[in-house]
C-alpha cells in the first residue's frame, strides 16, 4: 500500500514533509506534535508567443490567438513578469 506525503507546517518546526496514512491526523516528523496541512497550488507555465514549434505546449502556433485559445482550453493565462 502506498502511503502518501503532505506538507505540514509546524508551530516549532515551521514548514516540513511527512507520510500519513490519514490526513486528518497529520503530525511534524521532527516533533510529532500536531501539525496543519498545507495545500500548494500547482505550478505555472508561461509560454511567450512565437510563431512555429512550441516546445512546451508540444505543438505548432501560427498566431498568437491560436497560442491564447490554448492556453485558455487549458485553464492557463499569461503571467506579465
Amino acid at each position: 500500500m502506498n502511503v502518501p506525503f503532505f506538507d505540514v507546517l509546524c508551530a516549532e518546526h515551521g514548514l516540513q514533509e511527512t507520510f500519513s496514512q490519514s490526513p486528518a491526523d497529520l503530525v511534524c516528523p521532527i516533533c510529532e506534535n500536531k501539525a496543519t496541512r498545507i495545500y500548494s497550488a500547482p505550478p505555472k507555465a508561461i509560454v511567450e508567443f512565437r510563431d512555429g514549434w512550441d516546445s512546451g505546449a508540444g505543438q505548432h502556433f501560427s498566431t498568437k490567438r491560436d497560442r491564447d485559445n490554448w492556453l485558455s482550453s487549458h485553464h492557463m493565462r499569461k503571467v506579465r513578469s
